[in-house]
């Protein structure tokens, strides 16, 4: 009974810190830059994703990490942003480095009013939208990153605090689709917006809801589509274990089996490969190739703790 319940104070030091440590961010242009190292990682492969790549991202800046989102902007220009109200615009193929800037989220960025736990973008690096969970906001900027707009949909207004919008998703059709973290009923919530939710306040309302089905024991972080008509949903799952752990799988879900007011269930989902490194993951980006195939991104938020890390993996990925 004691290691539970160590095991579990431990956990809730690691998955909320800003309730317990409010340290200052930083909201100038000079923030300290990020530096990603290569990891030391085989090939591995699980059903249609093989590990290809991995990067540890760590910097000086004691408030850096948090990595809670992740957005492909076209070519090899990936998109994160953080729990305490930061982004990091990484230029690839080989990932060495980025630059904080804070996030286009209004309010002041700390982990009560800037916490990004989700990103979504037109193709091509257009628009982009933020999902902040602390305040069950979902903004939009432009192509450039510059706030535009922000909206409070009202079906998503009862969502709990650090349980609220952690999956933003825009589907080809121009469809939105936001789920909590929190279940109820067994069964997590979301909301279709039938186009951009932030585009006037009457579209506020037309948020329908739905209901999404998950693994036991996992939670729902993150969402991207593929073009076949899936929706892939990054799922988290706590190890308990000293300290504690994390397991990460990916299921997915067909677009045109989602509708209002039903249980939208996985078609089928798979474990990260044995070889990758453990962490937790929040969030997934993808690039289509010409081949219909794509390649396949995870960021990991570290929770700014000890016992975890900063990593970004790449898949090839082969539906």
């Amino acid at each position: 009974m004691l290691r539970r319940r160590l095991a579990a104070a431990t956990l809730v030091l690691a998955l909320a810190p800003g309730l317990w440590l409010r340290t200052p961010v930083p909201t100038g242009d000079d923030l300290p830059p990020i530096t990603l190292s290569p990891l030391a990682i085989g090939p591995a492969a699980s059903g249609p994703f093989r590990l290809l790549r991995g990067w540890e991202l760590t910097s000086d800046d004691p408030s850096a990490g948090g990595y809670s989102a992740l957005l492909w902007r076209g070519g090899d220009r990936l998109l994160a942003a953080s729990d305490t109200g930061r982004m990091i615009e990484l230029e690839g193929p080989d990932f060495t480095g980025a630059e904080q800037r804070p996030i286009f989220t209004r309010g002041a960025y700390d982990k009560v009013s800037g916490d990004i736990e989700a990103l979504a973008g037109e193709p091509g690096g257009g628009r982009v939208w933020a999902a902040a969970e602390g305040r069950n906001a979902i903004t939009r900027a432009s192509s450039a990153l510059v706030g535009e707009v922000e909206a409070r949909p009202p079906a998503m207004a009862g969502w709990r605090y650090n349980s609220g919008p952690e999956s933003l998703a825009r589907l080809p059709d121009g469809r939105f689709v936001v789920v909590a973290e929190s279940a109820r009923g067994g069964t997590h919530m979301g909301v279709l917006f039938a186009g951009d939710p932030v585009a006037d306040p009457g579209l506020d309302a037309d948020g329908a809801i739905f209901g999404l089905a998950v693994p036991d024991g996992f939670r729902p972080v993150d969402a991207v589509p593929h073009p076949d008509g899936t929706l892939l949903v990054l799922l988290r799952k706590v190890v308990w274990k000293l300290p504690p752990g994390f397991a990460t799988t990916i299921a997915r879900y067909r677009i045109a089996d989602l509708a209002p007011g039903r249980v939208w269930r996985p078609v089928d989902s798979f474990a990260l490969p044995d070889g990758a490194p453990t962490d937790n993951y929040e969030g997934i980006a993808l690039r289509p190739e010409s081949s219909g195939t794509a390649t396949v991104w995870l960021i990991s938020d570290d929770n700014r703790s000890g016992f975890q890390r900063s990593l970004l993996l790449e898949f090839a990925y082969d539906p």
